[in-house]
């Protein structure tokens, strides 16, 4: 497994993103487990418990480390840990023809947090660490159920491109709707 060394990023005053690494794991879960049930627990038979073991298991999150295209990190505010960010470089998005791909992949904030400007500013810091010379799309996949979350990607000037079904046999059938939404950097 790759060697994460431990960073920081300030994104503002009262924003930071910290390098997750494997011994976060237990701090990763106790967050996931306070910050995803509010918003998601409906999508599951069992409110989410599944979901969280499955992708904040250390064996999980030891796979996601050892991706070299990946950025995962704690999103901290005020000093306190709200959510999480990951992202993935060099991650095409069928259909596009850019050089560079990234996706977002995770971003989960508190939502006791939301409209507080936490995901603008981290898009933004996104976008502007990863716009090159070379024609460079951001994507990321966003549930059809949170309207929320995919007027602010478009507010953010995302589109949507496309519409699939989750193959996730666990997760509520009426539930599996998702939209892949992408813009040019």
């Amino acid at each position: 497994m790759r060697q994460i060394q431990k960073t920081m990023h300030q994104i503002s005053e009262d924003i930071s993103l910290i390098t997750i690494q494997l011994k976060d794991q237990k701090t990763l879960f106790e967050l996931m487990s306070r910050i995803y049930p509010p918003v998601y627990a409906h999508y599951w038979p069992d409110n989410g418990t599944w979901y969280l073991d499955s992708q904040y298991s250390k064996e999980n999150l030891k796979k996601e480390l050892s991706n070299p295209n990946s950025s995962y990190y704690f999103i901290k505010f005020k000093n306190t840990e709200v959510g999480i960010l990951r992202f993935l470089t060099n991650e095409p998005l069928e259909g596009f023809t850019a050089k560079n791909a990234i996706k977002l992949h995770r971003i989960y904030i508190d939502s006791n947090l939301h409209g507080k400007g936490i995901g603008k500013k981290l898009i933004c810091w996104l976008e502007a660490n990863y716009k090159s010379n070379i024609k460079t799309v951001l994507w990321l996949e966003a549930m059809e159920m949170q309207q929320t979350a995919i007027d602010f990607y478009e507010h953010m000037g995302f589109k949507r491109v496309s519409k699939f079904k989750l193959e996730i046999d666990y997760m509520l059938d009426n539930m599996k709707g998702m939209y892949r939404m992408a813009k040019d950097l």
